[in-house]
C-alpha cells in the first residue's frame, strides 16, 4: 500500500511505476485505486472508471466485472469506480477485507493506491 499525507505528493505516480516494474518482471500484478476521493489510475492506464472498487464493495458488480486489462502485459487495474459519499467506511469494511483476501490467490502482487 502506498499512502501520503496530502495531495500532489506523487503516491499515485510512484505506485503506477511500481506496478509497471512488477508486471515487466513477469509477475501477475493488480493495481487497486483505493483513492475514493481523487482517483487517477483510470487516467494513467487509459481505462474506464465507470465501475470499480466502490462498485464491488457496494455489491453492484463482481470483482471479475471490474478488473481491467491494461496495455502492459501482466498488469491489471481495478479503478476506484464512482466516488461514494462514505469512502472511509467503505475502505474499512469487512467487505473490503474479503475482496483483498479473494484477490490474493489470483495475483503475485497487489498494489493499493
Amino acid at each position: 500500500m502506498v499512502s501520503s499525507a496530502g495531495p500532489g505528493e506523487g503516491k499515485s505516480t510512484t505506485i503506477a511505476n511500481l506496478a509497471v516494474a512488477y508486471a515487466q518482471s513477469e509477475r501477475n500484478t493488480l493495481l487497486i485505486d483505493a483513492d475514493l476521493r481523487k482517483p487517477t489510475a483510470h487516467h494513467t492506464f487509459s481505462v474506464s472508471n465507470r465501475w470499480g472498487l466502490s462498485s464491488v464493495i457496494s455489491k453492484q458488480c463482481t470483482i471479475e466485472e471490474v478488473v481491467q486489462m491494461t496495455d502492459i502485459p501482466n498488469l491489471n487495474v481495478m479503478t476506484s469506480g464512482t466516488i461514494p459519499p462514505n469512502p472511509a467506511e467503505m475502505l474499512g469494511s469487512n467487505r473490503m477485507s474479503a475482496i483483498i483476501e479473494h484477490l490474493k490467490s489470483q495475483y503475485d502482487v497487489i498494489l493499493i493506491d
